[in-house]
């Protein structure tokens, strides 16, 4: 409708995966030589992995076209299917006859094509799009289907493209067999602001645009915010945004006219939002006199701001919604607004707690023994022991998989909870691994180290944190741990870890802020590997 106005030969902003308008910035450069290697290689299962719409589809279209004659490839974009399906979709698309065949047979059948086709030089390459949708049955036997090989060599690739929740579904010990042999993992982000104006004006020139300055940098800056560099979120609203400039008889692209064809989209498409509850902790229980077991701690309180005074508890804050009309992306990005108002100015509740939910503080080092240990914490966030504590530093060094040392006379207790339960190197690995996670804002890697039945917060099960670290993390470009000191006590076969925090970060709409508080964490042994079953925040009232 509005190609002639803008003097272009074809929509540039249509949301169908056409791999002549793919934008190859760094990541999707990397994702596709990864996939194109690991076809050729026969690495077997390949994973790529990406939020909606950040182009799975669209890359994976550029890579059939990429590929040689002698790679034979199926493309599956539908895998809510049965495998029975997808087996006979694989041998209608390699030309393989599945009439009046069972199971068995088509097996065999594709198994001599397979071999054949290998033998001549050749390669098969089966490409599963929106993978998370496959059922745990399906995902077995196309591990089975993958035990057709020969004796050196992989002869089916089998390319599981999806959304995050595709990992957690591997990470399922029923399909630890198929999650094992994934040798090539491969992961797209969203784009960063500049490579949002760059992937704008890449569209606007393969559609034939002759000038460059149709959207302006101020527009583009917000596009970029309100799309948190979602790309097909990006292509709808510059689609309406030219659509709106149309009906305004301009030329030219202004941040009002984003902020309209914005709020009209989000509005129709509905987008939710999550309230913050803030509310005070429960003081804790008073220490045993002597050691006892330790039971299951009840459900941790949400995140709080200490009273001032012990016997007057915070009244309970619940955040309002925004107006009807602000789209959740929106919402995201002016957090930070809120945080850099006036200089001088208070964080506020609302903003603190928004910003403590994303970033948990990755305190360090366990004690076997029940007594308190100082650290000192380098610039890098990793913990060394104080004077006050000798040769702890080589514990903090070591790996989880190195045996804990021998107790001394007399430490028959401490010797239980490093056997039964979490030891001292077990948890410095765990813990460093969860600090280095934050500062990449990894939200896949970061939920593995939490167990199933996990809490953080009030949030209960690694599904709901997992799902508010991947909501929140796009917020932030920038993270820094300071850590002046913290302790562990271990409780049994649990450990827990306090000790206070400051954070500092920066938004990607560039406001920067800093979060102070106490940061209380228990860790325990699940299916025999250390892990984080409950963590809680308590803000400094002068945050």
């Amino acid at each position: 409708m509005y190609a002639e106005f803008f003097g272009l030969r074809e929509l540039p902003f249509n949301i169908t995966p056409d791999p002549r308008f793919l934008y190859l910035n760094d990541c999707y450069q990397e994702a596709l030589a990864a996939l194109a290697y690991g076809i050729d290689a026969r690495k077997g299962f390949i994973s790529l992995i990406g939020e909606a719409g950040t182009g799975k589809t669209t890359l994976l279209r550029r890579l059939l076209d990429t590929l040689g004659p002698s790679t034979k490839t199926v493309l599956l974009l539908n895998p809510t299917v049965s495998f029975d399906e997808i087996l006979e979709h694989i041998l209608l698309e390699l030309g393989v006859p599945c009439d009046g065949g069972r199971k068995l047979v088509l097996l065999q059948r594709l198994n001599e094509f397979l071999i054949e086709h290998t033998s001549a030089g050749g390669n098969v390459a089966l490409l599963i799009d929106e993978a998370q949708d496959l059922r745990p049955d399906v995902l077995e036997e196309l591990r089975l289907l993958s035990n057709l090989e020969t004796a050196r060599e992989k002869i089916l690739q089998i390319v599981l493209a999806g959304q995050p929740e595709l990992d957690e579904t591997l990470a399922d010990t029923g399909l630890r067999q198929l999650r094992q042999r994934v040798t090539l993992r491969i992961r797209i982000r969203p784009l960063s602001p500049v490579e949002v104006a760059a992937y704008v004006r890449s569209r606007l020139e393969r559609a034939g645009a002759t000038r460059g300055d149709l959207f302006g940098a101020a527009a583009l800056e917000r596009v970029a915010a309100l799309t948190a560099g979602i790309p097909r979120l990006v292509n709808v609203l510059c689609d309406a945004t030219l659509l709106a400039a149309l009906a305004a008889g301009t030329r030219q692209v202004t941040p009002a006219l984003v902020e309209e064809a914005w709020n009209d989209y989000a509005t129709e498409a509905r987008l939710p939002y999550i309230p913050v509850t803030i509310a005070s902790p429960e003081p804790p229980p008073a220490p045993a006199p002597e050691p006892v077991e330790v039971e299951e701690p009840p459900a941790p309180p949400v995140v709080a701001a200490p009273p001032s005074e012990p016997e007057a508890p915070a009244p309970t804050v619940v955040v309002p919604p925004p107006p009807p009309r602000a789209p959740r992306a929106e919402a995201a990005m002016r957090v930070g607004a809120a945080a850099a108002s006036p200089p001088g100015a208070g964080m506020g509740i609302p903003v603190a707690a928004a910003v403590i939910a994303v970033f948990a503080v990755a305190l360090s080092v366990l004690s076997v023994r029940q007594e308190w240990i100082d650290l000192d914490v380098a610039d890098d966030g990793r913990a060394t022991a104080s004077a006050s504590a000798p040769g702890l530093a080589a514990v903090i060094e070591a790996t989880a998989a190195e045996p804990p040392p021998a107790p001394a006379e007399g430490t028959e207790q401490a010797t239980a909870v490093a056997s039964d339960g979490v030891s001292s190197a077990e948890a410095a690995a765990l813990i460093d691994e969860f600090r280095a996670a934050y500062e990449a804002r990894d939200a896949d890697r970061l939920v593995q180290l939490f167990a199933p039945d996990a809490s953080e917060n009030g949030v209960r099960g690694v599904e709901a944190i997992a799902s508010s670290y991947r909501d929140r993390f796009p917020r932030f470009t920038e993270v820094r741990y300071a850590m002046p000191r913290f302790s562990i006590e271990a409780q049994g076969a649990r450990v827990d870890v306090r000790g206070p925090f400051v954070i500092s970060y920066r938004e990607t709409a560039g406001a920067t802020g800093e979060i102070r508080g106490q940061a209380e964490w228990a860790l325990e042994r699940r299916a025999g590997r250390a892990r984080i079953v409950a963590l809680n925040y308590r803000l400094d009232p002068q945050s």
